[in-house]
């Protein structure tokens, strides 16, 4: 079978499981954007992982429990929530790469 590759456009979705600071989990999907391997160097965070690649999600609510809009300004604030990045990181590097972690806050480094 040969290989078709999509639009540099297409999202992937990717399921997540973020661990929340009570001890629960919670799961959302994420949607991936390709990676270029020229640009990796330049992310020195997972924060930085999400505002790069994070293209879209589901299945995270707000405060009152309603449905988080998917928009860029989302997704900036998620990407400054520490437990939320640290998920979405790992959870790229595992899918970009595939490939575990290693035991460091930045999923690159």
């Amino acid at each position: 079978m040969p290989l078709k590759l999509a639009s540099p456009d297409h999202l992937y979705d990717v399921p997540v499981t973020v661990e929340l600071p009570d001890g629960e989990t919670a799961e959302y999907t994420a949607q991936f954007r390709v990676p270029k391997t020229s640009d990796l160097t330049d992310l020195s965070s997972d924060a930085d992982v999400v505002r790069s690649y994070l293209g879209g999600f589901a299945g995270i609510m707000d405060a009152d429990g309603k449905p988080l809009p998917d928009n860029e300004q989302s997704i900036q604030m998620l990407a400054e929530i520490p437990f939320f990045a640290r998920a979405t990181g790992r959870a790229f590097v595992r899918w970009a790469f595939g490939v575990a972690e290693k035991n460091s806050a930045t999923p690159l480094a």
